[in-house]
Protein backbone atom coordinates (compact mmCIF):
# COMPACT_ATOMS: atom_id res chain seq x y z
CA UNK A 1 0.00 0.00 0.00
CA UNK A 2 1.56 3.50 -1.15
CA UNK A 3 2.32 6.17 1.92
CA UNK A 4 0.21 9.27 1.51
CA UNK A 5 1.60 12.41 1.56
CA UNK A 6 0.35 15.01 4.12
CA UNK A 7 -1.15 17.96 2.11
CA UNK A 8 0.18 21.40 3.02
CA UNK A 9 -2.71 22.26 4.71
CA UNK A 10 -2.15 19.14 7.30
CA UNK A 11 1.10 20.17 8.11
CA UNK A 12 0.18 23.48 8.96
CA UNK A 13 -2.33 21.78 10.93
CA UNK A 14 0.23 19.48 12.87
CA UNK A 15 2.54 22.01 13.47
CA UNK A 16 -0.38 24.74 14.90
CA UNK A 17 -1.46 22.04 17.42
CA UNK A 18 2.26 22.14 18.70
CA UNK A 19 2.51 25.42 19.31
CA UNK A 20 -1.10 26.68 20.28
CA UNK A 21 0.72 28.11 23.16
CA UNK A 22 2.02 30.88 20.59
CA UNK A 23 -1.57 31.24 18.76
CA UNK A 24 -3.12 34.69 19.28
CA UNK A 25 -4.96 36.59 17.05
CA UNK A 26 -5.92 34.51 13.85
CA UNK A 27 -7.60 37.60 11.96
CA UNK A 28 -10.37 36.26 9.42
CA UNK A 29 -9.08 32.48 9.35
CA UNK A 30 -12.13 30.78 8.84
CA UNK A 31 -12.67 27.83 12.20
CA UNK A 32 -12.83 24.98 9.38
CA UNK A 33 -9.19 25.85 9.21
CA UNK A 34 -8.49 26.00 12.61
CA UNK A 35 -10.97 23.28 14.36
CA UNK A 36 -8.78 20.54 13.84
CA UNK A 37 -5.50 21.83 15.74
CA UNK A 38 -7.92 23.68 18.28
CA UNK A 39 -9.24 20.12 19.28
CA UNK A 40 -6.15 19.48 20.78
CA UNK A 41 -5.91 22.59 23.12
CA UNK A 42 -6.07 22.86 26.71
CA UNK A 43 -9.17 24.80 28.36
CA UNK A 44 -6.95 27.72 29.22
CA UNK A 45 -5.89 27.93 25.89
CA UNK A 46 -9.13 27.46 24.00
CA UNK A 47 -10.33 29.91 26.53
CA UNK A 48 -7.25 32.54 25.35
CA UNK A 49 -7.68 31.80 22.04
CA UNK A 50 -11.06 32.49 22.20
CA UNK A 51 -10.81 36.07 23.87
CA UNK A 52 -8.37 37.24 21.26
CA UNK A 53 -10.85 35.94 18.18
CA UNK A 54 -14.50 36.44 18.92
CA UNK A 55 -15.13 35.23 15.81
CA UNK A 56 -14.06 31.64 16.53
CA UNK A 57 -15.90 31.99 19.94
CA UNK A 58 -19.39 31.72 18.57
CA UNK A 59 -18.44 28.58 16.72
CA UNK A 60 -16.40 26.60 18.92
CA UNK A 61 -18.88 25.89 21.50
CA UNK A 62 -18.45 22.02 20.74
CA UNK A 63 -14.58 21.79 21.48
CA UNK A 64 -15.67 22.49 25.36
CA UNK A 65 -17.72 19.14 25.22
CA UNK A 66 -14.67 17.25 26.15
CA UNK A 67 -13.31 19.84 29.10
CA UNK A 68 -16.75 20.12 30.00
CA UNK A 69 -17.26 15.89 30.67
CA UNK A 70 -13.86 16.12 32.92
CA UNK A 71 -16.09 17.02 36.05
CA UNK A 72 -18.01 13.39 37.03
CA UNK A 73 -21.53 15.02 37.82
CA UNK A 74 -21.80 16.97 34.77
CA UNK A 75 -20.76 13.53 32.65
CA UNK A 76 -23.34 12.04 34.92
CA UNK A 77 -26.52 14.74 34.17
CA UNK A 78 -25.15 14.87 30.78
CA UNK A 79 -25.31 10.59 30.03
CA UNK A 80 -28.78 11.76 31.68
CA UNK A 81 -30.01 13.85 29.14
CA UNK A 82 -29.52 17.28 30.48
CA UNK A 83 -27.23 19.88 29.63
CA UNK A 84 -27.06 18.73 25.54
CA UNK A 85 -27.14 22.52 24.64
CA UNK A 86 -23.27 23.13 23.18
CA UNK A 87 -23.58 26.92 24.34
CA UNK A 88 -23.66 25.79 27.82
CA UNK A 89 -20.75 23.98 27.67
CA UNK A 90 -18.02 26.92 28.14
CA UNK A 91 -20.18 28.22 31.00
CA UNK A 92 -20.46 25.60 33.16
CA UNK A 93 -17.10 24.28 32.32
CA UNK A 94 -15.84 27.92 33.58
CA UNK A 95 -17.71 27.88 36.50
CA UNK A 96 -16.86 24.42 38.03
CA UNK A 97 -12.80 25.42 37.20
CA UNK A 98 -13.42 28.81 38.89
CA UNK A 99 -15.44 26.63 41.96
CA UNK A 100 -12.30 24.05 42.30
CA UNK A 101 -9.49 26.77 42.06
CA UNK A 102 -11.27 28.72 45.19
CA UNK A 103 -11.48 25.62 46.74
CA UNK A 104 -7.75 25.17 45.89
CA UNK A 105 -6.86 27.95 47.28
CA UNK A 106 -9.01 27.97 50.87
CA UNK A 107 -7.00 24.35 50.96
CA UNK A 108 -3.73 25.67 50.32
CA UNK A 109 -4.20 28.52 52.66
CA UNK A 110 -5.81 26.61 55.19
CA UNK A 111 -2.55 24.58 54.94
CA UNK A 112 0.02 27.08 55.04
CA UNK A 113 -1.40 28.56 58.46
CA UNK A 114 -0.98 24.97 59.79
CA UNK A 115 2.64 24.67 58.59
CA UNK A 116 3.25 28.14 59.81
CA UNK A 117 1.63 27.15 63.19
CA UNK A 118 3.64 24.08 63.25
CA UNK A 119 6.98 25.84 62.22
CA UNK A 120 6.18 28.64 65.34
CA UNK A 121 5.86 26.02 67.76
CA UNK A 122 8.45 24.13 66.86
CA UNK A 123 10.67 27.02 67.40
CA UNK A 124 9.41 28.33 70.33
CA UNK A 125 10.78 23.98 71.77
CA UNK A 126 13.93 24.23 69.64
CA UNK A 127 17.13 24.74 71.80
CA UNK A 128 19.04 27.84 71.34
CA UNK A 129 22.72 27.73 71.29
CA UNK A 130 24.22 31.34 72.78
CA UNK A 131 28.03 31.81 71.57
CA UNK A 132 30.47 34.01 73.78
CA UNK A 133 30.20 34.75 76.98
CA UNK A 134 26.66 34.67 78.78
CA UNK A 135 26.49 36.71 82.32
CA UNK A 136 25.09 35.41 85.50
CA UNK A 137 24.99 38.58 86.82
CA UNK A 138 21.12 39.65 87.77
CA UNK A 139 18.28 38.07 89.73
CA UNK A 140 19.04 34.78 88.61
CA UNK A 141 21.75 32.97 90.24
CA UNK A 142 22.76 29.60 89.55
CA UNK A 143 22.06 27.77 93.04
CA UNK A 144 18.74 30.01 92.85
CA UNK A 145 17.54 28.57 89.44
CA UNK A 146 18.94 24.93 90.42
CA UNK A 147 16.64 25.16 93.56
CA UNK A 148 13.48 26.63 91.21
CA UNK A 149 13.97 23.73 89.07
CA UNK A 150 13.71 21.06 91.92
CA UNK A 151 9.69 20.54 92.64
CA UNK A 152 8.34 20.75 96.35
CA UNK A 153 8.38 17.03 96.36
CA UNK A 154 11.57 16.41 95.48
CA UNK A 155 12.94 18.80 98.26
CA UNK A 156 11.52 17.06 101.27
CA UNK A 157 12.66 13.94 100.05
CA UNK A 158 15.75 14.95 99.76
CA UNK A 159 15.77 16.20 103.54
CA UNK A 160 14.65 13.05 104.86
CA UNK A 161 16.75 11.31 103.38
CA UNK A 162 19.78 13.45 104.25
CA UNK A 163 18.56 13.20 107.67
CA UNK A 164 18.08 9.46 107.69
CA UNK A 165 21.86 9.80 106.16
CA UNK A 166 22.94 11.59 108.82
CA UNK A 167 21.23 9.71 111.76
CA UNK A 168 23.05 6.53 110.39
CA UNK A 169 26.36 7.58 110.40
CA UNK A 170 26.51 9.66 113.66
CA UNK A 171 24.45 6.44 115.93
CA UNK A 172 26.41 3.30 114.26
CA UNK A 173 30.24 4.02 115.31
CA UNK A 174 32.66 1.16 113.98
CA UNK A 175 34.34 -0.68 116.70
CA UNK A 176 38.06 -1.18 115.92
CA UNK A 177 39.79 -3.02 118.71
CA UNK A 178 42.92 -1.52 120.02
CA UNK A 179 45.76 -3.94 119.25
CA UNK A 180 47.83 -5.34 122.43
CA UNK A 181 51.69 -5.50 122.65
CA UNK A 182 51.94 -8.28 123.93
CA UNK A 183 49.38 -10.44 123.45
CA UNK A 184 49.39 -14.15 122.02
CA UNK A 185 46.82 -16.07 120.79
CA UNK A 186 47.83 -19.80 121.04
CA UNK A 187 46.85 -22.34 118.76
CA UNK A 188 44.99 -25.57 120.19
CA UNK A 189 47.70 -28.13 120.20
CA UNK A 190 46.51 -31.65 118.32
CA UNK A 191 46.76 -34.88 120.19
CA UNK A 192 47.34 -37.02 116.73
CA UNK A 193 50.75 -36.74 116.20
Amino acid sequence: MPKLVKTLKIICQDILSKYLDALDDVGCMPYSLLKPSLVHATPQQLYRIERANPDIALESDELWLKHFLQFKDLRDEYEQGSHRDSKQWRKLYLQRHEENEKKREMIKNKIKSQYNKIQSEKEKRSIKVLHGVVSTRGSRTYEAARRSTMSRLFQQTKKETDKLATMYHSSVKRHTPKPLANTFIRAPISNYG
